[in-house]
């Protein structure tokens, strides 16, 4: 099986590299090429990955209710600006890729456990209500809790970039 995964794989680079696909249809076979390799080091370690993200397609219709969507208040916002910040620095030494992972890691050694799924699922695109119901809390603690670690992300980004900023630039 295995080997068939790997074949799989080697089809997909294949098509993505022959240049016959752009745009949304790049980036499919982009995100099949993910989903196979995941199941390829899943099956050769016998154990699921720490972590498996799940991209959401940006033109998503997030719900809109009496509130606007978490992704457009602006303690998001600041979070955002602080995540392309530190991954702009990042990307200075490393790959575009290896600099999206640094600051995930950045944040999972900065946040809660609750903290960083709250993160994900606001990634996805859960609308308080959803997120209430996950955490099995009230309107109001959510609300909080939200606010909370928005900012505690956001404090841990920009320290994180501040940080290796000074050190970049101490180097040169």
């Amino acid at each position: 099986m295995l080997s068939e995964y790997r074949e799989t794989l080697k089809q997909l680079k294949e098509a993505l590299d022959s240049g016959r696909f752009t745009g949304q249809k790049a980036d499919l076979l982009r995100g099949m090429i993910r989903d196979v390799a995941w199941v390829i080091e899943y099956i050769r370690n016998g154990a699921p990955l720490r972590l498996r993200f799940i991209r959401v397609a940006k033109d998503k219709q997030l719900t809109q209710g009496p509130r606007r969507s978490l992704t457009q208040r602006s303690r998001f916002k600041e979070m955002q600006a602080a995540a392309l910040r530190l991954r702009s620095l990042l990307a200075t030494q490393m790959d575009m890729e290896e600099a999206r992972k640094q600051v995930l890691k950045v944040l999972e050694e900065g946040l809660s456990r609750p903290q960083l799924t709250l993160l994900y699922w606001i990634a996805q695109g859960l609308d308080e209500h959803e997120i209430s119901r996950l955490h099995r809390r009230n309107r109001a603690e959510t609300e909080k809790f939200i606010e909370k670690t928005l900012t505690r992300a956001r404090e841990v980004l920009e320290a994180h970039a501040d940080s290796y900023g000074t050190q970049v630039h101490s180097d040169t």
